[in-house]
């Protein structure tokens, strides 16, 4: 299974039980802490780049659903953005390695805040790298990013993606 996003009319209870017992599923694949940081970074590479097309893509239609301005949300997401250097995630995925805890979260839901863009992407980071399965459900005042970030992880490597799914709903 790869990221996947619903949109919200046609959510269903069921949907988010079956993407759980898919996710669930996906834990009996190995999970290489260092190929999900390796994955991380470079998605975050893509999202740095302003002229990323699904950056770009997604600030635009953010800003026109929200009424920021599109310089004040490449500023933000460009501070969000920062901290995720290929170091940083490459020394998570190491301390994780290291550590060989077996009681580790296996599926974890998220509910995200709509008035930053990207706030809680530092939380995602962690679940992906740690090897927890994520059910992302997006504010419904900002359904973008978190949908449009999970496409960008499928489009490099459907493996790492496949332990996130984003909903939306009211």
């Amino acid at each position: 299974m790869s990221a996947a996003h619903r949109e919200s009319s046609s959510v269903l209870a069921s949907d988010v039980a079956s993407a759980a017992a898919r996710l669930r599923a996906a834990q009996s694949v190995a999970h290489e802490p260092s190929r999900a940081a390796d994955v991380l970074s470079r998605a975050v590479a893509l999202w740095r780049d302003r002229n990323y097309p699904r950056r770009r893509d997604a600030i635009g239609q953010i800003a026109r659903q929200a009424g920021y301005s599109v310089a004040l949300l490449e500023e933000s997401l460009d501070a969000l953005l920062k901290p995720f250097s290929y170091a940083a995630l490459s020394s998570l995925a190491e301390k994780v390695s290291s550590n060989g805890r077996a009681d580790r979260a296996k599926l974890l839901g998220f509910i995200m805040a709509g008035n930053v863009a990207g706030a809680g992407l530092h939380e995602i980071a962690i679940g992906l790298v740690a090897g927890a399965c994520m059910i992302v459900k997006t504010a419904s005042t900002e359904p973008v990013f978190f949908d449009q970030f999970a496409r960008t992880l499928a489009e490099l490597d459907r493996e790492v993606a496949s332990r996130i799914v984003v909903f939306n709903w009211s």
